[in-house]
């Protein structure tokens, strides 16, 4: 059933449908067909372009991201992209190395010994001859510990002839060394 419109120029078809090509060009509720290359045909061509640029703009943003983390094996990245959003996570690992030094220590009997001997030394490099068994060190730790790095020994032969400090410190390997002499000998 079909009605005749009383405007010539508007035809109704069988469908009851207004067919475009039949409306004046000024009609606004004309449907304008699409220009070639225009992207825009109401059926939503540029909201595909613009879905398609943010899509590269995404994968671009992804790829500077992993650029500008960098690489390297102390490192976890991770990049996850989803849709137009882009989300770089980056957690560093970093290793840390426990550095202890212990300083070397020495017992109070090591840095008297070593006292006696350098004392010793030192009257023979002064023509008196005293062995080390004839001195008595009294030595202090600098710290106040049964071991230490560094003894202070005050230094008496039994003859009284000779005496002084003497500065015993431990050295890497264990051993000693005398940092101080000040042994004097009288005639």
């Amino acid at each position: 059933m079909t009605e005749e419109p009383t405007d010539p120029t508007r035809r109704i078809d069988d469908e009851g449908k207004r067919p475009t090509e039949h409306l004046p060009e000024t009609d606004p509720t004309r449907i304008q067909p699409q220009q070639p290359g225009t992207g825009d045909d109401g059926g939503g061509g540029s909201r595909t372009a613009v879905v398609i640029g943010a899509l590269v703009a995404a994968v671009a943003g992804v790829v500077v991201a992993v650029l500008l983390i960098g690489g390297g094996d102390d490192k976890t990245k991770t990049v996850t992209s989803t849709g137009p959003t882009t989300t770089v996570t980056t957690t560093t690992t970093q290793e840390t190395t426990d550095t202890t030094t212990t300083t070397p220590g020495i017992t109070q009997a090591a840095a008297a010994s070593a006292a006696e001997s350098a004392a010793s030394n030192t009257a023979s490099q002064g023509g008196i001859d005293i062995p080390p068994s004839d001195f008595d060190a009294r030595c202090t730790a600098q710290g106040g510990t049964s071991t230490s790095s560094t003894w202070n020994c005050d230094v008496t032969s039994s003859s009284g002839q000779c005496s002084g400090l003497v500065v015993v410190e431990a050295t890497a390997d264990g051993g000693t060394a005398i940092q101080e002499n000040q042994i004097g000998c009288g005639e």
